[in-house]
């Protein structure tokens, strides 16, 4: 060991992880984050291997307030007083109960189902080029990948769309209250965003129990999980997760394909009406920017990776962003290739039981959205070289902010 101190809290490192992900590879199978604790490990068969380790690695840390609960008094008085109090569902649930709430939601982000959104996908996508197809320029992360998911996802469970503002920030709150150095304060604000999410969710549960209709929302209401519905608490905690895997997620990676179509001028011409080209693209987009980068798991024995003995209880972070650059099994880790043998064997979308429920409609909205792009819109560039890209220091990979210039086919 060669005493390294990157850290993935500091926030230059969160805004461009990849080169600190390289030389933690290098250092470490199982590299101990000096700040958090965490056991990072980088490799892509190790994080396979241990992802698929339900037996002995934890999907439930007690991490994440907003999907477990909170380790801090206030916050939870105030989510008894007011909300209901966080229970694991999806992400954060392990087996038996994980499986049963899955199975509830697998159905309704069917195959089938996701194949006859393409259309209503496709609309969307082109209406919103129309706003700002004429100026030449666009902002493109507020204008079109924040708008794209998050009107998916609400049209799904039947929100209006003029709350999509309100959607965005309890989108953000949820995200933010994922880092593991959040002040009490901090917290607490967080908190009550994700409150008010909660009743708004409930208030209109209560409407489609009496009367339901043909949405996401309604299945979710009305299903029965072993012969019950889910009570409000369970409902809001799948909600919330599907809020932000609905949209966060899929906006991070519409504004990381625009990004990456910039920077090798003569990719985008090559993508206009080839829907092959398109998926391998969006394959490699997934890859190379996974927005979700990591999954956290809590050892409960001793885990061996290579020789190195992560202890029972640690917390492992299994970094799948760094697994998919890992040059052992993908050849020249950080290019775009489109011909690439395996492409989407990345772990993006987890891997086992943890699998992506949404994985097909992701694909489906960035495959439609960079058709439409590629389609009506030419010569894309950066309108202000490097000052044109912001990126949100987050846990998250997402950028912030994309100005574009282009011309119109």
């Amino acid at each position: 060991m060669t005493g390294l101190s990157i850290t993935l809290t500091d926030p230059e490192v969160r805004k461009c992880p990849y080169h600190a992900h390289d030389v933690i590879r290098a250092e470490s199978p199982a590299y101990r984050d000096p700040v958090t604790g965490f056991y990072v490990v980088t490799r892509y068969d190790d994080v396979r291997r241990l992802a698929l380790d339900t037996k002995n690695l934890l999907s439930g840390t007690g991490l994440m307030p907003s999907l477990e609960g909170s380790r801090n008094e206030a916050v939870n008085r105030r989510y008894a007083e007011h909300g209901w109090a966080p229970i694991s569902t999806l992400v954060t649930a392990d087996a038996p109960a994980h499986r049963l709430y899955r199975r509830l939601v697998e159905r309704a982000f069917s195959a089938k189902r996701v194949s006859g959104m393409h259309d209503y996908i496709r609309v969307l996508a082109s209406d919103l080029i129309d706003q700002f197809s004429a100026r030449g320029e666009v902002e493109f992360v507020g204008e079109f990948a924040v708008r794209l998911p998050v009107m998916v996802i609400a049209d799904q469970l039947g929100i209006p769309r003029g709350d999509l503002v309100l959607f965005k920030r309890w989108s953000d709150a949820a995200i933010e209250l994922i880092d593991p150095l959040l002040d009490i304060e901090r917290e607490l604000v967080l908190t009550d965003l994700i409150i008010d999410m909660q009743n708004y969710f409930i208030e209109r549960a209560e409407q489609l129990r009496r009367h339901p209709a043909d949405n996401l929302f309604s299945d979710l209401v009305n299903a029965e999980v072993e012969g019950r519905r889910l009570d409000d608490r369970e409902l809001c905690s799948i909600l919330q997760q599907l809020l932000v895997a609905g949209n966060e997620t899929t906006t991070s990676a519409v504004g990381s394909a625009m990004i990456l179509l910039i920077q090798e001028p003569g990719r985008v011409d090559g993508l206009v009406g080839r829907p092959d080209r398109i998926a391998a693209f969006v394959e490699e987009v997934l890859r190379l920017r996974a927005p979700v980068q990591g999954l956290l798991r809590r050892a409960v024995v001793d885990i061996d990776v290579r020789g190195v003995t992560i202890p029972k209880g640690s917390i492992v972070h299994l970094l799948c962003a760094a697994a998919n650059h890992d040059p052992d099994h993908f050849a020249r880790p950080h290019d775009v290739d489109l011909a690439r043998p395996g492409g989407s064997s990345h772990m993006t979308f987890g891997v086992g039981v943890h699998h992506c429920i949404g994985a097909q409609l992701a694909r489906a909205e960035l495959a439609i959205a960079l058709d439409e792009l590629t389609r009506r819109l030419r010569n894309l560039r950066f309108a202000d070289g490097a000052n044109s890209v912001d990126y949100v220091v987050s846990y998250t990979y997402a950028p912030g902010r994309v100005q574009v210039l282009f011309d119109r086919r």
